[in-house]
């Protein structure tokens, strides 16, 4: 029992770690993306877009079509970048959320694995408390041998019921023929009923 509690505290005090750890990965992150979106909203997007307009015209026209070799200005490219990394930072970040619903899941199993197992405790305890004094002060030697003169009681018994059980199917077998002053003659045997 005490076992059990040490490894609950342990398990516990591990998800309270995982559960802090995540949760400032999540708000690192959120600051991060929050950080992004500010200076990606500062910029000037007027200049950039015009810039890239002009320069795609100019190739779309040369081109005609071929996206290949359009190229997007250096900012444009790191955005793009940081775009994608923010996307697997939020897929970890969502595994990440799995996994601790996963452990709370785990969590919550091992507590009522653990209220069980005290009910059972507790149960085991009253039955205990449910024995007369003598026999809980009697030393386990002396229950024993009680315990084999009552089954050797019972098996003493059980010969002694066979050994009648034989007496009477021999006494079925003995027929007599009497005859009476009258004169009649009578048979007289037992007869199972």
């Amino acid at each position: 029992m005490e076992l059990l509690q040490q490894e609950t505290a342990s398990l516990f005090t591990k998800i309270e770690e995982r559960r802090n750890y995540f949760n400032k990965v999540l708000k690192d992150l959120s600051t991060a993306l929050r950080e992004r979106q500010d200076s990606y909203n500062s910029q000037e997007h007027g200049k950039e877009l015009k810039s890239v307009v002009e320069k795609n015209t100019e190739k779309r026209g040369r081109l005609e079509g071929n996206c290949d070799e359009i190229q997007l200005p250096k900012e444009k490219l790191e955005e793009a970048e940081a775009n994608k990394k923010c996307q697997v930072l939020m897929t970890k970040i969502e595994l990440a959320k799995a996994e601790l619903q996963e452990l709370t899941e785990q969590k919550s199993k091992l507590a009522s694995q653990n209220s069980e197992s005290k009910q059972t405790l507790e149960q085991l305890q009253r039955k205990l408390d449910a024995f007369p004094p003598e026999l809980k002060a009697m030393d386990i030697s002396a229950l024993e041998e009680e315990h084999k003169a009552l089954i050797s009681d019972k098996a003493g018994e059980i010969s002694y019921l066979q050994s009648l059980q034989e007496r009477i199917e021999q006494l079925k077998g003995i027929s007599q023929s009497v005859k009476c002053a009258c004169g009649e003659e009578y048979k007289v045997e037992i007869v199972q009923k």
